[in-house]
């Protein structure tokens, strides 16, 4: 397989994009503890790993959205394969 645009397989470079703007945001939130905080702390237990696996998969698909977009938009064309 070819793709007659070169240069825009390097646009799949651009899934780091959503990747910084994640690790970024990871880091911008900070816990407050307040007096109430030990009744939800059972919830939160329960909930954190769905949570973790649900934003696992939105950053995935993100990512693979700009590399998916770049190696479609370089027109790949199968060369070498006969005709039926």
């Amino acid at each position: 397989m070819t793709y007659l645009n070169q240069g825009l397989i390097f646009g799949a470079a651009a899934f780091a994009i959503p990747l910084i703007i994640h690790i970024l945001n990871r880091s911008r939130f900070k816990t407050v503890e307040w007096g109430a905080m030990h009744l939800l702390d059972s919830v939160i237990k329960v909930n954190h790993k769905r949570f973790r696996i649900d934003q696992l998969i939105l950053l995935l698909v993100r990512c693979a959205i700009p590399i998916l977009l770049a190696f479609c938009l370089a027109r790949p064309v199968l060369t070498g394969a006969q005709a039926l």
